[in-house]
């Protein structure tokens, strides 16, 4: 603190003379490093929580621990938990992150590079719920299995952090979202990786991305189970924890990764594609006339990545071609072709709009669902071009129930 006086003149008869004099105390703004834990958390660095460590290792839960360890770093905003939990698992469990251009010649996923579907300058403000920590992980290649309690039990929880944590070289791992005050701390949701499991004595690892504010720290598995089951004022829906893993059949395409171009997936599959439907002689043409009332959004929709090798596919053609000719031999190319003959259009290719037509999620409505039966049944297609569908439509899905800025 200092003590500050200042004299105050006026002028009078031609001299300045004192006025009055103010004196005031200034205390300067000093910032909190990191916040006190409470009592229920025990500090992973505490000779506690050492101790706790040491007994977990001997256990065999910390298989998961030192993976994770070596990514884990700090959030870079105070908002960005969820990206930062997710980049640390996806660096992890090595998923790549396909559209990043790798700038420093190796692959690594940073919050900034991961695809999103919200800009950045939101999340800063807002963070992001649990549905679009979920649909994050699916655009950025990861396999996610996410778990709302109570719809998902304590017991689950444990039987998941088992098999993350206790196996040797696990393929798995689990960030959670919880309620912050109800373990006693400031703020509210969160998102952190979970690294151990001391099964003897029930308690988590929670590697807390926010190391500015808390340091990791061990918390009982039931007390933070129910940490997820409180609502999330934003959704008025609970917590909960996902199951994350490396998706062992990457995709050939990826879709738009802007936010912009995700407002206008979230546009075209809620309202423009409906509308289409309506007016249209069949689903088909109402599918692909819709999607060529926006030429920019065709061109920006799909992007392709090169990533399979030619061992991956037992020495067939390159993995576009390979797909591109199974895609032709399917009814959806066959009728794409056909509606796409008798009209100038947009298209990019007769088996882009194959593609999306096989994929594209339609409204539940009996004609629709019967024509589109035929032409989106997968029982012709080989595993490439049935993942290549499943995952394309999973994604439209996903946005389609999402906000988008």
């Amino acid at each position: 603190k200092a003590t500050v006086s200042v004299l105050y003149w006026r002028e009078g008869g031609g001299a300045m003379k004192p006025s009055r004099r103010l004196t005031c105390t200034i205390s300067p703004q000093v910032g909190i490093y990191r916040r006190k834990l409470p009592g229920s958390l025990t500090s992973f660095s505490s000779k506690e929580g050492r101790a706790l460590f040491r007994e977990c290792l001997i256990e065999g839960g910390c298989e998961g621990y030192f993976g994770l360890a070596e990514q884990f770093n700090t959030q870079n905003e105070p908002a960005y938990c969820g990206l930062g939990s997710l980049s640390i698992v996806l660096n992890t469990l090595n998923v790549e992150n396909r559209t990043e251009v790798k700038k420093i010649g190796v692959q690594h996923v940073t919050e900034e590079s991961l695809d999103v579907h919200i800009p950045l300058e939101v999340v800063r403000k807002k963070g992001i719920t649990f549905e679009e920590f979920q649909c994050m992980a699916e655009l950025n290649g990861a396999k996610s299995t996410p778990k709302r309690a109570p719809l998902h039990s304590c017991e689950e929880l444990t039987n998941d952090l088992v098999k993350a944590t206790m196996t040797p070289n696990p393929t798995e791992a689990i960030v959670a979202t919880f309620s912050r005050g109800y373990l006693g701390q400031t703020g509210d949701g969160h998102f952190s990786p979970l690294a151990a499991f001391h099964a003897s004595k029930k308690l988590v690892l929670i590697l807390d991305t926010a190391r500015f504010k808390y340091p990791p720290y061990w918390v009982h598995i039931e007390e933070l189970w129910k940490s997820m089951d409180q609502v999330d004022p934003v959704t008025n829906l609970t917590r909960g924890w996902f199951v994350i893993e490396k998706n062992r059949t990457p995709c050939l395409t990826g879709l738009a990764r802007s936010s912009a171009d995700w407002g206008s997936v979230h546009a075209m599959v809620n309202t423009v594609i409906p509308n289409a439907l309506h007016s249209s002689a069949s689903a088909a043409e109402g599918v692909l006339s819709g999607l060529s009332s926006d030429p920019s959004f065709l061109s920006s929709l799909l992007t392709t990545h090169e990533i399979y090798t030619q061992e991956d596919l037992e020495g067939a053609e390159a993995p576009l071609t390979y797909l591109y000719k199974d895609l032709r031999r399917q009814a959806c190319f066959k009728v794409a072709q056909s509606i796409l003959s008798n009209t100038h259009h947009p298209w990019p290719s007769v088996e882009y709009a194959a593609l999306l037509l096989a994929a594209w999620p339609v409204p539940h409505d009996t004609s629709c669902d019967l024509e589109l039966k035929g032409l989106q049944s997968t029982a012709g297609f080989s595993p490439l071009l049935l993942n290549e569908v499943e995952s394309i439509r999973n994604r439209l899905v996903m946005m389609a129930g999402l906000r988008c800025g």
